[in-house]
């Protein structure tokens, strides 16, 4: 699947210190998905991937974030 990453979700990828692996790893075998979100469990947080919608075989992601609150997404 190739992904595409926003101008914003670059940001905020350097701005939150998340690596691409790591949102590869989301979108590969997620825990949950809610909406257009992707949701994992990485270590003591949870990593949330806001995607786009999917065309061509392609994947955009709009924005990304981790958040301690695992109960609230999990």
């Amino acid at each position: 699947m190739k992904v595409i990453l926003t101008k914003h979700a670059l940001e905020r990828m350097k701005e939150r210190g998340i690596e691409f692996g790591d949102i590869e790893k989301t979108l590969k075998s997620y825990d949950r998905i809610k909406g257009n979100k992707y949701i994992k469990k990485i270590n003591s947080y949870v990593l949330v991937v806001v995607v786009g919608k999917e065309s061509e075989g392609a994947i955009k992601i709009i924005t990304v974030f981790k958040s301690s609150k695992i109960g609230k997404y999990l």
